[in-house]
């Protein structure tokens, strides 16, 4: 699950799928006294051992336009959504201004940090 292709192995690991999902996981890993990280698809982390704790996939998906007028959107975006993905929805539906981020790699909730 990481780009690098480093055989690297969770002691736990859970894909959550929404927001709720995302915060169970991370209220477990307190409640257990694990380390807890988030993962989406593993293209801005280069791991160099085995983790020890849990690691939280990020795997919501979901895009929604959420105020649109002549000129622009805004559109609500779920973190596990592949960035590509989102930059070609946007270009296909006449959204311009994100195409300059193409090609980057990862999910939405990675480009925010970007």
């Amino acid at each position: 699950m990481n780009t690098f292709g480093v055989n690297a192995i969770a002691r736990y690991l859970v894909s959550a799928r929404s927001t709720a999902g995302i915060r169970e996981a991370f209220a477990w890993a307190k409640q257990k006294g694990l380390r807890a990280i988030a993962l989406g698809r593993g293209s801005n982390v280069l791991f160099i051992g085995d983790i020890e704790g849990l690691v939280v996939h990020i795997a919501s998906r979901g895009l929604v336009v959420s105020h649109k007028s002549e000129t622009r959107a805004i559109v609500q975006v779920s973190a596990g959504e592949p960035w590509q993905g989102i930059v070609d929805w946007a270009c296909k539906n006449g959204y311009g201004g994100i195409e300059n981020l193409s090609c980057i790699p990862g999910s939405a909730g990675g480009a925010a940090v970007q």
